[in-house]
């Protein structure tokens, strides 16, 4: 797979959008996003914040991985959510829950 300088190519190929498409929605030229695509354009914060509103995903979300090594797996995001989305007993719960787990995860054996 070709290297990017940042995450547009592969989220608008996520979405199943041509470069035009996206160009529709964000209000430019399909050279534009091209050009951003393979890092010949400048990816200001302003473009991150505009693309990231039509990915539905953070600006930052656009960097990559590179840029960007603390970013969230798929997995990681749906945790997180969850917990948030939960009423505080429930998080008290999650939190006891991933505390006992904790001693567990480097035993042999163990699937934690």
């Amino acid at each position: 797979m070709t290297e990017y300088p940042n995450r547009i190519n592969e989220l608008r190929r996520a979405k199943g959008w041509s470069q035009q498409e996206l160009a529709d929605m964000v209000g430019c030229s399909k050279m534009h996003i091209s050009g951003m695509e393979r890092g010949k354009r400048e990816l200001s914060l302003d473009w991150m914040q505009r693309l990231g509103k039509v990915f539905s995903v953070a600006a930052v979300d656009i960097l990559s991985d590179e840029d960007y090594p603390d970013r969230l797996s798929d997995e990681e995001a749906q945790l997180l959510a969850t917990f948030r989305a939960a009423d505080p007993e429930t998080r008290e719960s999650i939190q006891r829950v991933t505390e006992a787990l904790i001693p567990f995860r480097h035993m042999p054996g163990k699937a934690a």
